[in-house]
């Protein structure tokens, strides 16, 4: 089954947007997650983990 939640919280945590102003994002962000109905809890521990596996990925090997 797919959590959407969470996939939405991938999405929240960088979003596109982040390229038009990064200094900001941040805070576009925890504004976006609040009101899309995450906790403060929710959004503190998706944030813990979110960089993490965000480089892990971008770190696997490319396969042609």
């Amino acid at each position: 089954m797919t959590d959407w939640k969470r996939k939405l919280a991938a999405y929240l945590h960088d979003p596109p947007s982040k390229a038009l102003d990064i200094r900001t994002h941040g805070e576009r962000s925890d504004a976006t997650f609040a009101q899309a109905g995450f906790s403060d809890t929710e959004i503190g521990d998706y944030f813990t983990h979110a960089d993490h596996a965000e480089v892990a990925a971008a770190q696997l090997p490319c396969v042609p």
